[in-house]
């Protein structure tokens, strides 16, 4: 992914947006890219996304994120599906 596909985040908001997302692996909701917040099911706790489908050249990651607590900390690799965006309700939600 090159670094011109993307625009610097807003003042207000931490959030970069792709401009394109023909990066993207297949599938994949529009709401899930690198540097959006998110919910892991699974794991009952807020996250951000830090990649897609990564390494490219391995299947199994097709249908999996790589996400990180807010504010940093060990990544781990949930499935796209066990996913969900972040809203505003969200500000409550434990870090692992």
């Amino acid at each position: 992914m090159s670094l011109d596909s993307w625009e610097a985040a807003p003042v207000t908001g931490r959030q970069a947006k792709p401009l394109s997302l023909a990066s993207t692996p297949s599938g994949v909701p529009p709401w899930l890219y690198p540097g959006a917040d998110v919910y892991d099911t699974v794991r009952d706790c807020a996250a951000v996304v830090t990649d897609l489908g990564f390494p490219g050249d391995d299947p199994r990651q097709t249908d999996r994120a790589w996400v990180r607590p807010p504010g940093g900390g060990r990544e781990w690799n949930p499935f796209v599906d066990d996913l969900r965006p972040a809203g505003s309700s969200e500000s409550t939600w434990r870090t692992p």
